[in-house]
């Protein structure tokens, strides 16, 4: 494996029915969504990306899960030792009349 990456879980399972959270994913959403490339972030800071998303893949509980490189040691360090759980996915979302989610 790759020097300061790691797995994680980007979303978590899909309620069933509808939606709680405009952002939710469906569960098909999940299953087409790639994250590769994308920006890691600190707190869902702008400007503030540490690393980015290497590969991501629906989970076998249907969660969507990403491998992801972190460039800084410092915060890989923080990743490690739990003091920093707050990394976020530098992306966008919009979202249409018809309730379909699009992301960038």
């Amino acid at each position: 494996m790759v020097r300061n990456t790691f797995t994680g879980i980007a979303h978590p399972i899909p309620s069933q029915g509808s939606r709680a959270h405009p952002a939710d994913l469906t569960p098909a959403e999940i299953r087409t969504t790639n994250l590769t490339g994308k920006p890691l972030l600190v707190e869902h800071q702008p400007g503030s990306n540490v690393g980015n998303v290497l590969a991501s893949w629906p989970g076998t509980r249907g969660e969507l899960k990403v491998l992801a490189h972190i460039e800084d040691e410092t915060v890989m360090q923080k990743v490690r030792d739990g003091s920093l759980r707050g990394l976020s996915l530098g992306t966008g979302m919009l979202q249409s009349e018809d309730c379909l989610l699009y992301t960038s």
